[in-house]
Protein backbone atom coordinates (compact mmCIF):
# COMPACT_ATOMS: atom_id res chain seq x y z
CA UNK A 1 0.00 0.00 0.00
CA UNK A 2 1.03 4.18 0.05
CA UNK A 3 1.76 6.13 3.30
CA UNK A 4 2.24 9.43 2.75
CA UNK A 5 4.86 10.78 5.06
CA UNK A 6 5.21 14.32 6.59
CA UNK A 7 7.88 15.95 8.62
CA UNK A 8 6.90 18.21 11.77
CA UNK A 9 9.60 20.06 13.32
CA UNK A 10 11.71 22.30 15.96
CA UNK A 11 14.26 22.50 13.56
CA UNK A 12 14.16 25.34 10.51
CA UNK A 13 13.17 23.55 6.97
CA UNK A 14 15.94 24.72 4.39
CA UNK A 15 18.17 25.83 7.48
CA UNK A 16 18.79 23.17 9.87
CA UNK A 17 17.68 20.12 8.10
CA UNK A 18 15.97 17.99 5.09
CA UNK A 19 15.70 18.56 1.56
CA UNK A 20 12.89 16.61 1.52
CA UNK A 21 9.49 17.68 3.65
CA UNK A 22 6.79 15.10 2.60
CA UNK A 23 6.19 11.81 0.06
CA UNK A 24 5.24 9.04 -0.61
CA UNK A 25 6.49 5.61 0.96
CA UNK A 26 5.07 2.17 -1.02
CA UNK A 27 5.15 -1.03 0.09
CA UNK A 28 5.69 -4.25 -1.94
CA UNK A 29 3.75 -7.14 -1.13
CA UNK A 30 5.36 -8.79 2.25
CA UNK A 31 8.10 -5.68 2.15
CA UNK A 32 7.90 -4.59 6.44
CA UNK A 33 10.11 -1.71 6.21
CA UNK A 34 11.49 1.38 4.78
CA UNK A 35 13.82 3.97 5.23
CA UNK A 36 13.41 7.54 5.04
CA UNK A 37 16.84 9.56 4.63
CA UNK A 38 16.95 13.52 5.57
CA UNK A 39 20.33 15.48 4.57
CA UNK A 40 21.56 17.42 7.72
CA UNK A 41 22.86 21.22 7.07
CA UNK A 42 25.39 22.79 9.28
CA UNK A 43 24.54 26.07 9.86
CA UNK A 44 27.13 27.54 12.04
CA UNK A 45 25.14 28.42 15.22
CA UNK A 46 26.10 27.75 18.26
CA UNK A 47 22.79 26.53 19.48
CA UNK A 48 20.84 23.63 21.23
CA UNK A 49 19.92 20.57 19.91
CA UNK A 50 16.92 20.45 17.81
CA UNK A 51 13.94 17.62 16.83
CA UNK A 52 12.16 16.94 14.27
CA UNK A 53 9.09 14.29 14.14
CA UNK A 54 8.10 12.12 10.77
CA UNK A 55 4.54 11.90 10.77
CA UNK A 56 2.97 8.79 9.08
CA UNK A 57 -0.81 9.28 7.95
CA UNK A 58 -3.25 8.78 5.02
CA UNK A 59 -3.23 4.36 4.58
CA UNK A 60 -4.05 3.17 1.52
CA UNK A 61 -4.37 -0.44 0.30
CA UNK A 62 -5.37 -2.35 -2.18
CA UNK A 63 -9.21 -3.53 -2.21
CA UNK A 64 -8.28 -7.55 -1.60
CA UNK A 65 -5.22 -6.69 0.94
CA UNK A 66 -5.66 -7.51 4.58
CA UNK A 67 -6.11 -4.95 6.76
CA UNK A 68 -3.89 -2.59 7.27
CA UNK A 69 -3.46 0.37 10.16
CA UNK A 70 -0.85 2.67 11.32
CA UNK A 71 -0.16 1.88 14.93
CA UNK A 72 -0.70 5.09 17.58
CA UNK A 73 2.06 4.03 19.33
CA UNK A 74 4.79 4.06 15.88
CA UNK A 75 2.81 6.59 13.40
CA UNK A 76 5.65 8.61 13.92
CA UNK A 77 9.33 8.66 14.93
CA UNK A 78 11.40 12.19 16.51
CA UNK A 79 15.06 12.32 15.33
CA UNK A 80 17.33 14.66 17.27
CA UNK A 81 19.94 17.01 15.21
CA UNK A 82 22.88 17.50 17.66
CA UNK A 83 24.30 20.75 17.30
CA UNK A 84 28.33 20.36 16.11
CA UNK A 85 29.52 24.29 16.97
CA UNK A 86 31.30 25.76 19.76
CA UNK A 87 31.08 29.08 21.10
CA UNK A 88 33.84 30.81 22.73
CA UNK A 89 34.77 34.14 23.73
CA UNK A 90 37.73 36.26 23.16
CA UNK A 91 39.10 39.54 24.30
CA UNK A 92 41.76 41.81 22.58
CA UNK A 93 44.67 43.84 23.74
CA UNK A 94 44.38 47.40 23.51
CA UNK A 95 46.06 50.94 24.18
CA UNK A 96 44.94 54.60 25.17
CA UNK A 97 46.25 57.60 25.99
CA UNK A 98 46.35 58.92 29.82
CA UNK A 99 42.83 60.99 30.67
CA UNK A 100 41.42 59.30 27.66
CA UNK A 101 39.89 55.99 27.67
CA UNK A 102 40.86 52.01 27.02
CA UNK A 103 38.15 50.56 24.39
CA UNK A 104 38.37 46.47 24.40
CA UNK A 105 36.58 44.41 22.26
CA UNK A 106 35.31 41.36 23.43
CA UNK A 107 34.30 38.35 20.76
CA UNK A 108 32.46 35.57 20.27
CA UNK A 109 33.22 33.02 17.80
CA UNK A 110 30.18 32.36 15.76
CA UNK A 111 26.97 33.32 16.41
CA UNK A 112 24.11 31.68 18.78
CA UNK A 113 20.36 31.06 18.79
CA UNK A 114 20.03 32.55 22.50
CA UNK A 115 21.55 35.34 24.82
CA UNK A 116 24.51 34.33 26.12
CA UNK A 117 26.80 36.52 28.84
CA UNK A 118 30.17 36.65 30.40
CA UNK A 119 31.58 38.29 33.73
CA UNK A 120 34.49 40.61 33.37
CA UNK A 121 36.56 42.42 35.62
CA UNK A 122 39.71 45.08 35.84
CA UNK A 123 43.12 43.60 37.36
CA UNK A 124 46.66 44.14 38.61
CA UNK A 125 48.46 41.38 37.62
CA UNK A 126 51.76 40.31 38.81
CA UNK A 127 53.72 41.57 35.66
CA UNK A 128 51.48 44.35 35.65
CA UNK A 129 52.78 47.94 35.27
CA UNK A 130 49.87 50.43 36.08
CA UNK A 131 48.61 51.15 39.51
CA UNK A 132 44.96 51.56 40.37
CA UNK A 133 44.80 55.47 40.15
CA UNK A 134 45.86 55.27 36.53
CA UNK A 135 42.51 53.55 35.78
CA UNK A 136 38.76 53.50 37.06
CA UNK A 137 38.73 49.88 37.81
CA UNK A 138 35.68 48.09 36.73
CA UNK A 139 33.79 44.92 36.63
CA UNK A 140 30.43 43.91 35.16
CA UNK A 141 28.35 41.30 32.61
CA UNK A 142 28.53 41.67 29.00
CA UNK A 143 25.05 40.04 27.66
CA UNK A 144 25.13 39.04 23.54
CA UNK A 145 21.35 38.84 22.02
CA UNK A 146 21.04 35.97 19.96
CA UNK A 147 23.21 36.68 16.64
CA UNK A 148 25.45 39.53 18.53
CA UNK A 149 29.42 38.69 18.15
CA UNK A 150 31.52 41.87 19.49
CA UNK A 151 30.60 43.76 22.15
CA UNK A 152 33.04 46.15 23.70
CA UNK A 153 33.88 47.22 27.22
CA UNK A 154 36.02 51.00 27.84
CA UNK A 155 37.51 52.16 30.84
CA UNK A 156 38.47 55.52 31.83
CA UNK A 157 42.28 56.29 32.08
CA UNK A 158 43.53 59.15 34.85
CA UNK A 159 46.21 61.43 33.88
CA UNK A 160 48.63 61.46 36.53
CA UNK A 161 51.23 64.60 35.24
CA UNK A 162 53.73 62.66 35.61
CA UNK A 163 56.81 61.57 33.01
CA UNK A 164 56.98 57.83 32.85
CA UNK A 165 56.90 54.97 30.98
CA UNK A 166 53.60 53.13 29.14
CA UNK A 167 52.10 51.14 31.75
CA UNK A 168 49.67 47.87 31.71
CA UNK A 169 47.10 46.48 33.49
CA UNK A 170 44.70 43.79 32.86
CA UNK A 171 40.74 42.77 31.98
CA UNK A 172 39.63 39.20 32.92
CA UNK A 173 36.70 37.21 31.49
CA UNK A 174 34.98 34.98 33.95
CA UNK A 175 31.75 32.66 34.55
CA UNK A 176 30.34 32.72 30.81
CA UNK A 177 26.95 30.83 30.13
CA UNK A 178 24.50 28.58 28.27
CA UNK A 179 28.24 26.04 27.41
CA UNK A 180 30.13 29.04 25.89
CA UNK A 181 33.82 28.54 26.79
CA UNK A 182 36.52 31.04 27.16
CA UNK A 183 39.58 30.90 24.56
CA UNK A 184 43.00 30.92 26.09
CA UNK A 185 43.27 32.98 29.55
CA UNK A 186 40.54 35.33 28.74
CA UNK A 187 42.47 38.20 29.98
CA UNK A 188 43.05 41.05 27.67
CA UNK A 189 45.86 43.59 28.55
CA UNK A 190 45.61 47.46 28.28
CA UNK A 191 48.35 50.06 27.91
CA UNK A 192 48.55 53.38 28.86
CA UNK A 193 50.32 55.44 26.45
CA UNK A 194 52.25 58.48 28.72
Amino acid sequence: GTTPANLAATANPGIDAYGVLSGNLIFAPSELSKTVSLSISDDGVFEQNEKLRLQLYGLTTPPDAAKTTISSYSGSATATIVDNDQAYFSISDSSGIESGTIVFNVTLSTPTDRPVSVDYTTSLRATDSATPADFTPISGTLVFAAGVTTQQITISLNDDSVAESNECFGLTLSNPTQGVLIDGKGEGTGWIND
